[in-house]
């Protein structure tokens, strides 16, 4: 029996004594909400003790079958239960907002004794001394943080999976992909259904935004430094340059507000001077749904033109703001290429640290998707961006390629394994052959601060968009240009996240509203060229209408991999085409979105001059040719049948408040719909 499965069973074992009887157990479970697990507690219901023991048995169960668990911290989060329990007893209140309610974490968010092993085997058994500021505060609140879940690999994939702890599975489509990099977080909240649980995760370029798509939950990626922060784990140049914050994610908005405005009212500042001490702003939270929105809302960054069901999510969104009274406005990204290339060199200024280098790794994590990524970070960038520009005529993918950074990274030291041995050699020879000499793996200081100065400019240019469209309030677009994806569709799908990764790199608040249209067969796209070149593609037709005739030329074997599915389960292609299995959720037909909707008119009827904003690139777009084949293979299978797609509600800086009210007037429309 390997070490983590006897650490359950034992804890399964501390559990069984003295259980809840089914009765106050199915009790617990079916508190929906913080408010209703806390009017339990106030009842005499139930203790702090009992909901543990129930959470965390359900917990294990749910892991066996979605693997989401890396660490479970029982024996720490009964000492929590039964201080709490205390305090409750003694002095007949609630210690804090948070009081009795269990927390799922994310892996990298450091708890004293316990790893941060960011699916890395280099960083297992390497227990952290302190907790974190967020497990601090959340302690002081009376939360129960109970398990760590799983992450991807070193978090550099939009994917859970690694040679650790292996792949965790969705729970609502068991063929997609959770998502990543906090896709053990999603998988562990969305398999307990409607209930109270919920968790903190990190997102620096998507990681917590993409996986609450993927799974149909609510979350809230704030700005860096109005939350604490995660980790002493893992400081390197680009944290500091583009930083990952930890946001709430729920299973309702209501409990995602709750845990949002305890966490920041509870004077943080205190205990890490880094964070900006601002409280909830309830008046700015109330006004902001009073009021006749301006939102404005796109569905192509100019960069990667979202796919039709990801398009469609934002026009239903669009059409039930204005049937509400609140005015739409259609807006353009600027110089968006440009922020790509920045957030490129900012995300591999130091490609030494943690696990980049290849030395690092052992001979296993070299089937990660991740490491030929890495590869192309310490190739020669100048002969493989020639490659793109002049062979491919991608002149984008070469511009990054040439941004990014570049080291050796590899070593001959006799420790080395045969495999990293071969890695050193070939790159030596690269090295005499194309004759680039010692670079280092570092970027130096005046490099770093024109970068970051760089960046600065970019996101005074992006402000003017606020004003220059009427004063928008927030802005509404998809999470990713393509719904979510089996998970062997990584790295075909990469740069479909520029969506998210776009608001990372301004520091925007962003919250996500998950479910708010599915896939259909129909959302097949015909002509991949014309539709990623933009070439006179009518949306309102050709895109939107499936031709069961037309053949897909996918880029990979057309299967699901064993390794994900339930056991017993044996799914090929042939099975999902004969429409044995079409997925777990079926919509009706959706019609053909209005035509008004693409045409930009106003919907009071006054005249507007068409958009020529519209960047279309003229290039060729390999990357965005890879994404949709794999798109459209994925959709002629039959596994994205009814699989959800959300949106993403932005606002500026610091106004996190303004992104959940416009969040709570988004979602009263949807459930009038």
């Amino acid at each position: 029996m390997k070490k983590g499965e006897k650490r359950l069973k034992l804890t399964l074992e501390k559990i069984d004594i003295n259980y809840p009887n089914p009765q106050k157990s199915n009790l617990i479970l079916a508190s929906k909400t913080i408010s209703d697990l806390l009017k339990g507690i106030t009842d005499r219901l139930f203790t702090a003790s009992e909901i543990l023991k129930v959470y965390t048995k359900t917990a294990i169960q749910l892991h066996y079958k979605f693997n989401f668990i890396t660490e479970i911290l029982y024996d720490d989060a009964c000492s929590q239960a039964d201080l709490v329990d205390l305090h409750f007893n003694t002095n007949k209140t609630l210690i804090g907002s948070l009081h009795a309610v269990p927390i799922v974490l994310k892996d990298d968010i450091d708890i004293k004794g316990y790893d941060s092993s960011l699916g890395c085997r280099c960083g297992t058994f390497r227990p952290k001394y302190m907790d974190s500021t967020i497990i601090t505060i959340l302690k002081l609140q009376g939360a129960i943080p109970f398990i760590k879940t799983n992450v991807s690999f070193h978090l550099l994939m939009a994917e859970s999976n690694n040679t650790v702890f292996g792949q965790s599975i969705n729970p609502l489509y068991q063929y997609i992909s959770t998502g990543g990099s906090s896709g053990g977080l999603a998988s562990c909240l969305s398999s307990f259904g409607s209930t109270s649980l919920v968790g903190v995760g990190s997102d620096r370029v998507g990681g917590l935004r993409i996986p609450s798509q993927n799974c149909g939950l609510y979350s809230l990626k704030p700005t860096s430094l109005r939350f604490p922060s995660a980790t002493i784990n893992n400081r390197s140049l680009c944290w500091a340059t583009l930083p990952a914050v930890l946001g709430p994610v729920a299973q309702n908005l209501k409990d995602l507000k709750i845990i949002f405005q305890t966490l920041i009212n509870s004077n943080p500042e205190f205990i890490d001077p880094s964070v900006t001490p601002i409280k909830f702003d309830d008046t700015s939270y109330k006004n902001i749904q009073e009021k006749k929105l301006r939102i404005g809302y796109f569905s192509h960054d100019g960069f990667f033109r979202s796919t039709p069901p990801c398009s469609r999510a934002v026009a239903k969104v669009v059409t039930e703001l204005r049937a509400a009274g609140h005015e739409c406005v259609e807006i353009s990204i600027p110089n968006f290429t440009d922020a790509i290339l920045l957030l490129c060199q900012l995300l591999t200024i130091n490609l030494s640290a943690g696990c980049t280098s290849l030395t690092d790794l052992q001979e296993l994590d070299l089937s990660q998707p991740i490491i030929p990524i890495i590869m192309l970070l310490k190739a020669p960038r100048r002969v493989i961006g020639k490659f793109f520009e002049k062979i491919l005529d991608d002149q984008t993918a070469a511009k990054i390629i040439r941004s990014i950074g570049l080291g050796p990274g590899f070593s001959g030291s006799k420790d080395a394994s045969f495999t990293n041995k071969i890695f050193f050699w070939w790159w030596y020879a690269l090295k005499w052959f194309f004759g680039l000499g010692d670079r280092k793996d570092t970027r130096d200081g005046i490099d770093i601060l024109k970068l970051i100065s760089e960046k600065e400019d970019y996101q005074k240019n992006f402000n003017e968009i606020w004003s220059e469209n009427g004063d928008i309030d927030a802005i509404v677009c998809p999470v990713h240009a393509l719904p979510p994806l089996p998970s062997t569709s990584f790295p075909y799908i990469c740069s479909g996240a520029s969506y998210s990764m776009l608001f990372s790199f301004l520091d925007y608040p962003v919250g996500i509203i998950p479910n708010v249209t599915h896939v259909t067969p129909d959302d097949r796209i015909e002509d991949t060229l014309s539709y990623v070149h933009g070439r006179d593609v009518d949306e309102s037709s050709s895109v939107f209408q499936h031709d069961a005739s037309t053949n897909v030329f996918p880029l990979r074997p057309k299967h699901v991999p064993s390794h994900i599915l339930p056991e017993g389960v044996n799914l090929m292609h042939d099975d999902l085409e004969s429409n044995n299995i079409s997925g777990t959720y079926t919509t009706p037909p959706i019609p053909p979105l209005p035509q008004e909707f693409f045409s930009n008119q106003n919907p009071v009827g006054e005249e507007q001059e068409p958009n020529t904003n519209f960047s279309v690139k003229t290039s060729f777009n390999l990357l965005g040719i890879l994404g949709i084949e794999e798109y459209n293979s994925a959709l002629q299978s039959g596994v994205l049948n009814g699989v959800g797609v959300g949106v993403q509600v932005v606002c500026r800086r610091y106004q996190e408040e303004k992104v959940l009210g416009v969040m709570k007037v988004i979602e009263k429309l949807k459930g009038k719909s």
